[in-house]
């Protein structure tokens, strides 16, 4: 009988090992820095020619309980996301959803447009859009003899 084994299973092993390490180690930074912060949620980061994109997977978060906001360059999304129903803890089989608040923040590259930023919430993704600003043109001066 012959298995077959991966090659990439060590890789995989270390690449889960890192995720969870930074994970922890991100989530722990915002509780020291934070307090009160329960979680963190899923964050995409795109980019276009046009915008910079954060997708931010919050359901079952009202958009009336998510504050956006940028201070010298930096993204902050918080919010809070309160239980649906009363459950009994000791009730309780398994608890895998986080609730209470959470905080993501992102540093944002000088080349964006902070006045244009906008943000849309639908079926529990958020969708925070940064346009980028118009690159500066070099200009030409005519020096006059004198």
């Amino acid at each position: 009988m012959s298995y077959l084994v991966s090659p990439f299973k060590g890789i995989t092993q270390l690449n889960r090992e890192l995720n969870r390490l930074f994970d922890e180690s991100h989530f722990a930074s915002l509780s020291a820095e934070e307090p009160g912060i329960n979680w963190a949620p899923q964050v995409d980061l795109a980019e276009n020619e046009d915008a910079f994109l954060v997708v931010v997977d919050i359901p079952g978060v009202n958009p009336d309980d998510i504050d956006i906001s940028l201070n010298n360059g930096v993204l902050t999304i918080k919010g809070d996301r309160s239980s649906e129903q009363a459950i009994k803890e000791n009730s309780l089989t398994r608890r895998e959803r986080r609730h209470g608040t959470f905080l993501r923040q992102f540093n944002l590259p000088e080349s964006v447009d902070v006045d244009t930023v906008s943000a849309k919430s639908a079926h529990g993704v958020l969708t925070v859009t940064i346009p980028k600003a118009t690159p500066a043109r070099p200009i030409s001066v005519a020096v006059e003899a004198g």
